[in-house]
């Protein structure tokens, strides 16, 4: 069996979290709550469900 791990840089990944922390901040969603979130998903859930 072959090993496909993929290398992983701090530095980017840092990266990423902050520039999503930052949209999260710009478009209001830092400020969900958990139940928010998970009413969010499964409300996407439901309407893509539909649409299959």
């Amino acid at each position: 069996m072959k090993n496909n791990k993929v290398k992983y840089n701090p530095e980017v990944a840092a990266s990423a979290i902050r520039r999503m922390n930052d949209s999260a901040r710009e478009n209001g969603s830092s400020e969900m709550t958990l139940d928010e979130i998970n009413a969010e998903i499964s409300a996407y859930r439901k309407e893509r469900s539909k649409n299959e």
